[in-house]
């Protein structure tokens, strides 16, 4: 990947846990950029998708804060029934 590139966004439905957990477990532990995921997740459902996906990657997983500065290395996935503004 080129210094070019600043960040990667990937956006799924519920159905795309599968799919996302193999993206992001083949990412290396050094990844040089930002990874935003914004996945559609049940409203009522607040706990367990990151750590769910915690198991299967290599960097952190984090829901961000309003306001969090973004910091390269980590995976941030928007919280359930929200969208990111980056």
């Amino acid at each position: 990947m080129t210094s070019k590139h600043k960040a990667v966004i990937i956006g799924g439905s519920a159905g795309s846990f599968q799919v996302i957990t193999r993206i992001i477990a083949a990412l290396p532990k050094n990844f040089p950029i930002p990874v935003f995921l914004c996945l559609h997740r049940l409203k009522h459902v607040r706990s367990g998708f990151v750590e769910a996906l915690s198991i299967k990657a290599g960097l952190p997983v984090r829901e961000p804060d309003d306001k969090d500065p973004i910091k390269t290395g980590y995976i941030y996935l928007a919280p359930a029934n929200y969208h990111m503004y980056i």
